[in-house]
């Protein structure tokens, strides 16, 4: 549950009545600054100190005394103390027929962001009701953080949602968008996901005895829940990954109803999109893990290529409309779901080929009726369209990584995470090489890779040396 501050100057009972609107809503719980019954401290400036602390919001009400004619120098450390603890967007400055140039705000305040109300002649339930409509639209603001920096400090993000309902950095909004995030951390960093399944289990329980949350939030825990979960039924053998059937199934269904919920009951968003692009990231994934298995006959393997690509194709799309919704803060992680989505159009397809050669599907040579972008491309392209769009999906994902590899080749912010899109990149060239037809381009492509390989024996070489000098310390075994 969001906790808001509400700091008052010259009219207490305005700022009672902006809390019973906000409290309205079931995600918020608004403190009135001072109110005498929430006393724990003999100086009611501890306890101010202690209702600030506990907030992840502000609303500030700044108006003149009615009786002085001044602002309140309580307000003006209020309003310091909150700009400290939250960011920006987190103070919502309402002036209350206050000029953004008075000369009783202090210069270092003059042309702040304010949302400036004139209730002279008006009922003062209507403007409650206008500054609390204002809060609640400020509510969809984007998470100001970039989404992959988030994803990437993943100790950081660990412990903002640690600490979300002792000492709260943000609202239940961007608190879902932090938990969403965390899902990519343990993707990435596999062998957290243990510790991440419990982190949020524990969030699970904190959110159910602290009354309704808002319900990006519900459903984003739950995203987490599945996927993290999902994660450790994942099966390994050799550098090869799969999935049982019986998890497949389980794990899908889950995925296909929380994709539901999210069209169904979510309002448009950047959460919903970024919710809907993680389930449709971890379908894709879910298809390509049961066909590296060996339980499916090969008919419904060839269903589940088609069913991978729809899928891909439309997370491809949906992940446009994320991007566009807040380019500064998603397009990075906008390149790593779309350059593993092109990569899954990529493995259907071609997935596809070999099937339909084993099961005898006659396909067209060349001509067909459809488009890459048209919905059954699979079923009534030719072979001639296939091989193009083969081309084409593994082309956009080198493409994706390599704006990846660029952004982090320099400002290298963690090594893991670098070395595993460095790695992804170089795999992507060395797989688009073989359809590329440039010949100067194939050879530039071949000195990258054979330089690429050189380092990484160099590595290995090294820290086989070094393992195998521990080994030899350790040969007697333990005492």
């Amino acid at each position: 549950m969001s906790k808001v501050f509400i700091a008052w100057s010259g009219n207490f009972e305005f700022a009672k009545k902006l809390k019973n609107y906000i409290d309205s809503h079931p995600a918020y719980d608004a403190i009135v600054g001072g109110n005498l019954h929430e006393l724990s401290s003999i100086f009611v400036g501890g306890t101010i100190i202690e209702q600030m602390k506990k907030c992840d919001q502000a609303i500030l009400l700044i108006q003149k005394n009615s009786d002085t004619g001044r602002l309140s120098s309580n307000l003006m450390f209020e309003w310091g103390y909150m700009l400290a603890k939250l960011n920006a967007n987190k103070i919502h400055i309402y002036f209350m027929n206050l000029s953004v140039n008075d000369t009783e705000l202090p210069s270092d305040l003059h042309g702040v962001w304010a949302y400036s109300v004139n209730t002279v002649g008006r009922e003062e339930d209507d403007v409650v009701r206008e500054l609390g409509e204002k809060f609640f639209s400020s509510q969809r603001n984007s998470l100001s953080a970039n989404k992959m920096a988030v994803i990437i400090d993943r100790e950081n993000t660990r412990g903002i949602i640690k600490k979300h309902f002792e000492t709260p950095a943000c609202s239940s909004y961007e608190i879902a968008q932090y938990i969403l995030c965390y899902i990519f951390s343990a993707n990435i960093y596999r062998d957290t996901c243990e510790e991440a399944l419990k982190d949020i289990e524990t969030f699970s329980k904190c959110m159910d005895t602290n009354a309704s949350e808002s319900p990006e939030l519900t459903v984003s825990v739950r995203c987490a829940l599945v996927s993290i979960d999902f994660f450790k039924k994942v099966k390994y053998v050799d550098d090869e990954q799969y999935i049982t059937k019986a998890d497949f199934y389980d794990i899908r269904e889950k995925y296909e109803a929380l994709l539901e919920q999210a069209e169904d009951d979510l309002p448009e968003s950047e959460i919903k999109q970024l919710i809907i692009i993680s389930a449709l990231d971890y379908i894709g994934y879910l298809y390509l893990l049961i066909m590296n298995g060996d339980e499916l006959s090969e008919d419904k393997k060839l269903e589940y290529c088609h069913r991978e690509y729809d899928v891909c194709l439309r997370a491809v799309k949906e992940c446009d409309t994320f991007e566009k919704l807040s380019p500064i803060q998603n397009k990075q992680l906008s390149w790593l779901i779309r350059s593993y989505m092109y990569r899954n159009i990529y493995c259907s397809l071609d997935c596809i080929f070999k099937l339909e050669k084993s099961l005898g599907v006659a396909r067209e040579q060349s001509g067909g009726n459809a488009s890459a972008d048209e919905e059954g491309f699979t079923r009534t392209a030719s072979v001639e369209q296939l091989n193009e769009s083969v081309k084409l999906s593994l082309y956009k994902s080198f493409e994706e990584r390599k704006k990846l590899y660029n952004e982090y080749s320099i400002n290298r912010p963690n090594e893991l995470f670098f070395g595993n899109i460095e790695m992804e990149y170089f795999l992507a060239m060395a797989e688009y090489r073989l359809y590329e037809e440039d010949k100067q381009k194939r050879n530039r492509y071949y000195d990258k890779l054979s330089r690429y390989v050189s380092q990484m024996d160099i590595i290995a070489a090294k820290k086989k040396v070094f393992t195998e000098k521990i080994r030899g310390y350790i040969k007697d075994g333990r005492d």
